[in-house]
């Protein structure tokens, strides 16, 4: 079974250093196949929140709509709108903070 950190290595050879599935297969000591699944998008890093069951909202609305104070919704509580802002806001940190520690996304280290 491949881990995560060959995994993520096989994407950045493969996107940043541009180095041929072959190449890479022999540098890591894997088969071209994987590098291949890495490359087409068939294997992904797995992280700890896919192994857990993840819900898109914290709590199923209920109840007679209200004025949301944050949003101001007419909506059940919790705020369904609310809840979708914070975790698109989330999504967009969190990708942000993954461009930033990019390899790629250094200056003076393109090849």
């Amino acid at each position: 079974m491949l881990d995560n950190q060959t995994i993520s290595r096989i994407d950045e050879l493969l996107h940043c250093q541009k180095l041929s599935q072959r190449q890479i297969a022999k540098q890591l000591k894997v088969s071209r196949g994987t590098v291949q699944s890495v490359a087409n998008g068939k294997r992904k890093v797995k992280n700890a929140e896919t192994n857990e069951k993840n819900t898109f909202f914290r709590e199923i609305p209920s109840g007679k709509p209200q004025r949301c104070d944050q949003c101001g919704a007419l909506t059940k509580f919790p705020c369904l709108a609310c809840q979708l802002y914070e975790k698109e806001l989330l999504m967009l940190v969190l990708a942000y903070k993954t461009l930033a520690k990019s390899p790629c996304s250094q200056p003076g280290t393109e090849t």
